[in-house]
């Protein structure tokens, strides 16, 4: 799925739940960090389908770096299936 930037922008900095064009956040994790960085992974809802993108954040107040800042205007998402889990007892 093709989505413009500026739409991942707004969902890196909002909610789980929140909705955007049809568009819908269904989780948002740290993924992984760094002394510079942290890097969050995002899934999206759309028509049925999930979809998986990921972002990175400055990790301090001198690290200048936004969501999305080096990316195109708009960028491919890789599509995702859910995976369920069942526990035994």
């Amino acid at each position: 799925m093709k989505i413009k930037t500026n739409i991942l922008k707004e969902f890196a900095c909002s909610k789980v739940g929140d909705t955007i064009d049809g568009i819908t956040l269904v989780s948002s994790n740290l993924n992984d960090k760094s002394d510079w960085s942290y890097w969050t992974r995002q899934v999206l809802e759309y028509k049925g389908n999930f979809y998986k993108t990921m972002f990175s954040n400055g990790a301090t107040e001198e690290q200048i770096e936004s969501p999305y800042d080096y990316e195109p205007e708009e960028m491919e998402l890789t599509q995702v299936f859910p995976v369920y889990e069942i526990a035994y007892r």
